[in-house]
């Protein structure tokens, strides 16, 4: 789904949602098998089927300002006896997003304790970023969560609302000094006078923050920072953002912990509802970053330039290969060789201006 604005996630401005039917939005850049793992946004995540029922919708709208997704009389797949859940998640221009529960049949702790559930549960968000390596011509891309945002499910009931306020994060600071003070951000911006771009070091674009030399040549000290307008402190200079898109196969787990950057601090509000009573209270950073996925290209997606050298060593072998015949074909002219050389000499190749030129069939005549 293409949203009609930039949704900014995490600080960094989105504009392709996939929404699933088990109640979450998917946030990344790459759809693969394992969606419900990382990179979303979820008012309640579980296995929900909407073929059980043709009262079961899921509603979306987009007025520009707000982005709306509805789950309507879903049912639970492996428990449709539960009752029907109506439920919507809403994502404003801000990047504030709103969770609202209309009807909650059951408990949402049954759904987890259930021993037939094989599908995660979840309530609330998380982010990764992604990881492209190359290992002996295979292409292998790792997804790093290093935020993640839950809820307790005994919160959630009929009438509940949850409010996330996006709060500011390192990448809307546009230059040096205003990077290193950051105000308003509850942790520590680093500036990249390379890149000209300011964060944690741990976020969306990790790959080109370590790959452009930023963790050696990052600035700490707003005494450092350039003049705006000078080189490695442009003012407002348009950040480059490319995606990319790969086939992916095989997917491995494991698990790391790599050093400690702060990650974003969002607060969590639950407006007082007929059960709940008003709360508020921020979630804990995350200091440490999980490996969550490996994927795998097929061996035989080589890299352009690889290809172009091995056409070039073929094209080189091949005009070596026929220069040899050649030389041995015309020392050689009793061989096979030699009498085919003499057989399509060069001079044979072309007819010469104004001679007459007849076939077999023409003389006959």
């Amino acid at each position: 789904m293409l949203l009609s604005f930039d949704f900014p996630y995490y600080g960094f401005p989105i504009r392709n949602i996939t929404i699933a039917s088990g109640g979450f939005l998917y946030t990344g850049d790459y759809v693969h098998s394992w969606l419900a793992s990382t990179q979303y946004i979820a008012p309640l995540m579980a296995n929900f089927d909407t073929a059980l029922s043709d009262k079961s919708f899921v509603k979306y709208s987009d007025d520009g300002q707000s982005f709306t997704v509805v789950w309507e009389n879903v049912f639970l797949q492996d428990r449709p006896n539960n009752g029907s859940f109506t439920f919507s998640v809403m994502l404003n221009k801000s990047g504030d997003i709103v969770f609202a529960y209309k009807k909650i049949p059951i408990d949402i702790q049954q759904i987890i304790d259930n021993p037939s559930t094989k599908h995660p549960v979840k309530i609330g968000l998380s982010d990764a970023y992604i990881i492209d390596k190359t290992i002996i011509r295979t292409k292998q891309k790792t997804i790093y969560e290093y935020h993640r945002v839950n809820f307790g499910q005994s919160e959630v009931r009929n009438g509940t609302i949850i409010t996330l306020t996006a709060l500011p994060t390192c990448f809307s600071f546009n230059d040096c000094r205003s990077c290193i003070m950051h105000i308003g951000a509850d942790f520590k911006c680093l500036w990249c006078p390379t890149i000209n771009r300011c964060s944690t070091g741990t976020d969306r674009k990790r790959q080109d923050w370590v790959q452009k030399g930023c963790d050696k040549t990052v600035i700490t000290d707003e005494t450092q920072c350039p003049a705006i307008g000078q080189k490695g402190n442009n003012f407002g200079e348009p950040i480059e953002v490319t995606m990319r898109i790969l086939d992916i196969h095989n997917v491995t787990t494991d698990y790391r912990k790599l050093s400690s950057h702060p990650a974003t601090t969002i607060t969590q509000v639950l407006p007082e509802s007929s059960r709940n009573i008003s709360t508020e209270r921020t979630i804990e950073k995350i200091n440490s970053v999980t490996k969550v996925h490996a994927y795998h290209s097929e061996p035989h997606h080589i890299s352009s330039n690889s290809n172009l050298l091995v056409s070039v060593l073929i094209l080189i072998v091949i005009c070596f290969i026929c220069i040899a015949w050649i030389i041995y074909a015309y020392r050689n002219p009793h061989t096979k060789s030699g009498q085919l050389l003499i057989r399509y000499r060069p001079n044979k190749w072309s007819w010469r201006r104004g001679e007459a030129r007849y076939t077999a069939a023409t003389i006959h005549m």
